[in-house]
């Protein structure tokens, strides 16, 4: 699930970068891309309370 989740995460933002780019703009802040772009919806793709698997990454990996 976690290489899932980066992979999805990594395609989104590639295919985020490519929509501008076919407009010939340029992206020098991502924090709003997949906003900009239409792409948002990719965020329902993985679901679950983001806050409890914050926590429990925490504790899993000791931090």
């Amino acid at each position: 699930m976690t290489e899932f989740a980066g992979a999805l995460a990594t395609a989104a933002m590639q295919a985020g970068h490519a929509v501008p780019a076919e407009r010939g703009e340029w992206v020098l802040n991502e924090k709003r891309l997949l906003d900009r772009t239409g792409l948002r919806g990719v965020d329902s793709l993985i679901s679950g309370d983001l806050v409890e698997a914050a926590r429990r990454a925490r504790e899993l990996l000791g931090l």
